[in-house]
């Protein structure tokens, strides 16, 4: 960090906000090992405005349980719920994987050539930007817990359009539909359980969305090994309305609430989240506060786009787009919308649609040990293996398949 004697630090309140994502009852690091990493991801030496320790004691404090709002089972239930709509969102990304295979059989109604197939698979990744971008508006309009509610009919529509079609445009025009659900799905289900969930929790509950939607998946795979892509579409109806019908007894976010001047009701839900008897008049003057500091800004847009790239912003930001594109652009979602035709293509002596169920069956198994090394080995230790090891598998599937070709 720059002299201190010669530089004026800013008042508290002006430095700016960085998350750290610490939890010091599960991370064995010491401090001083974690203030070493904060500075460099913060680039702390290069801006003296950015108090480290500062930071990090607030984070202390931010960590600590509440006492006077334990954790509850309520908080378990409402992150389920919503969780729920996960599994639908792996349902429908592997879908395809049976569902091509089946429409190329004799007995099919329907046989799509190579690149109406294509289609079917990337509208729904096509549709789910489309779907993020206006779920960002709709999660403002609508609420958190109404938005994701209200795909759940669209989600139902869409895999019935898939299943009674006769035609090929009729399935791509369900699975755009399904994929616009997805991605209003995806950007409102982390918001709800943002705003809802105690820093204590959130560790814990996180796991839902991730675990259930590698469960989705999972179960698109069983089933299409003993059901046709008609039956499978079917199936695929009826997978968001468990979720549906759980969030009628979750409440509303009380962020949301409080952003739209109702208080009382703020009030009711952060008290069913806490627990009835939970003290909640801090958080909600938190909150309040939040609400009320947003209403009161007025900052141009020019402003903000200054602001976005200062670097101290663009620097974690860089880091963590650059670990998604790599994530994506890995291929997962190709081998995940073509999982049975590349095992057939191989000419696997497995039966292809067992072989994808197996694929499943890793997919999850891989999540769960995850769940249990991430807080012993660390964020970046599980990253090099799990990179390394996609590295190894793509380059022998690729070089498999060329030399196969050759």
């Amino acid at each position: 960090m720059g002299d201190t004697n010669t530089q004026e630090k800013p008042p508290v309140d002006k430095i700016p906000t960085v998350s750290l994502g610490l939890d010091q009852r599960n991370a064995p690091y010491k401090r001083s090992t974690v203030v070493r990493g904060s500075r460099w991801l913060m680039r702390a030496d290069t801006h003296p405005c950015i108090d480290v320790e500062l930071v990090l004691g607030s984070t202390d404090e931010y960590n600590k349980p509440s006492a006077a709002a334990k954790p509850t089972v309520v908080q378990g239930l409402a992150a389920f719920a919503v969780s729920l709509y996960s599994a639908a969102v792996g349902f429908t990304s592997a879908y395809t994987g049976p569902a091509l295979v089946s429409m190329n059989q004799t007995s099919s109604t329907v046989h799509p050539t190579v690149q109406e197939a294509s289609w079917i698979a990337s509208l729904m990744p096509l549709s789910a930007l489309l779907g993020g971008i206006f779920g960002g508006l709709l999660i403002e309009a609508w609420g958190r817990k109404g938005t994701i509610m209200a795909t759940a009919f669209p989600f139902t529509v869409s895999f019935l359009m898939i299943a009674l079609a006769d035609n090929v445009p009729l399935i791509q025009a369900g699975r755009a539909l399904a994929g616009f659900c997805v991605g209003v799905t995806s950007l409102g289900l982390p918001v709800y359980m943002g705003e809802t969930l105690q820093p204590e929790v959130r560790g814990m509950f996180g796991l839902f969305p991730t675990t259930l939607g590698n469960l989705g998946i999972l179960a698109a795979m069983v089933a299409g090994y003993y059901f046709d892509w008609r039956g499978l579409a079917y199936l695929g109806a009826l997978i968001p309305l468990p979720s549906f019908l759980l969030m009628f007894f979750i409440p509303e976010t009380p962020t949301w609430y409080m952003n739209k001047g109702n208080q009382k009701a703020a009030q009711r839900a952060l008290k069913w989240l806490r627990g009835k008897d939970a003290d909640v008049t801090t958080e909600l003057a938190e909150i309040s506060k939040n609400a009320q500091a947003q209403d009161e800004e007025s900052v141009s847009m020019m402003e903000c786009l200054r602001d976005f790239f200062k670097w101290h912003h663009m620097w974690p930001l860089s880091i963590s787009l650059g670990l998604m594109f790599f994530q994506q652009f890995s291929g997962i979602n190709a081998m995940i919308f073509y999982t049975v035709k590349i095992f057939k293509d191989a000419g696997s002596t497995i039966d292809s649609n067992l072989a994808s169920v197996i694929v499943g069956l890793v997919n999850m198994a891989a999540t769960l040990v995850a769940t249990f090394l991430i807080d012993r080995l660390g964020r970046k230790m599980l990253l090099y293996i799990s990179s390394l090891l996609m590295a190894i598998t793509a380059a022998s599937l690729g070089s498999f398949f060329y030399y196969k070709n050759v």
